[in-house]
């Protein structure tokens, strides 16, 4: 049969199952790569943002000693609280003074960003939330109240 057929007939079919066999290598092959290539271009380069991110946080907490742990767990309540509220520059939301004896806080208009960040500290200085209230104002703004006590056990 493929004798029979003219030689520009057998040129045509010879050149459509070239083209043929190229778009199958194509989509079977060559695409799939160039789309997982892409991927993991996308992932270096958030795994690069991350590490950037990570990096000076990596280095606050390798400044944090091992003394500068035990005088913290030896320290009040009370002081902790206090000296976390400096250091995070956020007693200028606080509604009223703290009540150091329910180590009760209540803040007013308060970002909510840094209102997590001072969670997050809290939380290393071994401090727990024993109640926590929060009511939405928009634009980020928040009314929270805190209960807090100290986390006790070793480590």
């Amino acid at each position: 049969m493929w004798q029979q057929l003219r030689h520009v007939d057998q040129k045509a079919i010879i050149v459509g199952v070239i083209t043929l066999l190229l778009i199958v290598v194509y989509f079977m092959i060559i695409e799939p790569w160039h789309h997982r290539l892409n991927t993991l271009k996308h992932d270096v380069a958030h795994q690069r943002t991350l590490l950037t991110w990570m990096q000076p946080v990596c280095a606050q907490l390798q400044r944090r000693t091992p003394a500068a742990v035990s005088n913290h767990q030896h320290a009040s309540l009370a002081t902790i609280i206090d000296q976390g509220l400096e250091q995070q520059q956020i007693k200028s939301y606080l509604d009223k003074t703290p009540d150091t004896h329910a180590n009760l806080l209540q803040f007013k208009l308060i970002p909510f960003d840094t209102l997590i960040t001072y969670l997050a500290s809290l939380q290393n200085d071994d401090i727990i939330i024993d109640k926590f209230d929060a009511a939405t104002l928009g634009k980020g703004l928040v009314i929270a109240s805190l209960q807090l006590g100290k986390n006790n056990n070793i480590r």
